[in-house]
């Protein structure tokens, strides 16, 4: 009788690393027959992020792929490597036809009015990008001479300096000791702060103060205009230019 239950439980647990074995087998051999080409029927789902002309060449890229019977992983990085300004792509499998997702970046500001400015600090052209997207955006201005290395200088301008500066003021980085800050309903003022020490609103309300004094107490002179310095330590020094 003992003999008998012994023989019983090996065999059990034979079937059991049998069964566990087939499995492993089978879904082993489904994902490599889904790593060796791209399938036939697919559909996309594009982040709307994204303007109408890149949905355009994202699904004749992937038709392509599709048709050269490229492998996910070259489709992938085919997609990927053309369309730098894609974040992620992830693909779902499915029995009536897989699902590829395109993921976009998140658009922070406008830069020099034709780029844009990325959550991961890239800078894309502003057509990749929807209208609806970007429309409400901060406009930031950046000189040529460093707009290769400003990544970093951006994200402290957007993170330091308050978004309601941005919709009353012109915001431009010259370089790391000048960000200039010009009055958009009145361009004879212009604040200007370095991004080592950016100004918090307290500061932005003091220059507003100092630019009343001078509209009160100074003649207009349409010839020159008032700077507004806050790089100082312990002052605000207002200079005609």
């Amino acid at each position: 009788m003992i003999a008998w239950q012994l023989f019983l439980g090996v065999v059990m647990r034979w079937g059991i690393i049998t069964i566990t074995i087939i499995a492993v087998l089978v879904i082993g051999l489904r994902w490599h027959f889904v790593a060796l080409a791209m399938p036939d029927k697919f559909f996309m789902t594009i982040d709307s992020l994204f303007s109408p002309s890149c949905h355009s060449a994202f699904e004749n890229e992937l038709l392509s792929c599709a048709q050269k019977k490229k492998s996910i992983h070259d489709m992938v990085f085919d997609l990927k490597n053309t369309f730098p300004h894609i974040k992620n792509i992830s693909i779902n499998y499915r029995p009536l036809g897989s699902v590829v997702h395109i993921y976009s970046y998140k658009p922070e500001c406008i830069v020099n009015e034709t780029s844009l400015f990325v959550s991961d600090g890239y800078i894309f052209d502003r057509s990749l990008f929807s209208f609806v997207a970007t429309e409400q955006l901060p406009s930031i201005l950046v000189s040529q001479d460093i707009l290769g290395q400003a990544s970093s200088i951006i994200q402290g301008v957007l993170k330091s300096i308050p978004w309601q500066m941005h919709a009353t003021h012109t915001v431009d980085i010259v370089n790391k000791q000048c960000v200039t800050l010009m009055d958009k309903n009145n361009k004879e003022f212009t604040i200007i702060c370095s991004t080592d020490q950016f100004p918090d609103m307290s500061l932005f309300d003091q220059c507003e103060k100092v630019k009343k004094n001078i509209v009160t107490h100074t003649p207009v002179n349409k010839n020159s205009a008032w700077t507004i310095d806050t790089r100082f330590a312990d002052y605000i020094v207002a200079y005609r230019a």
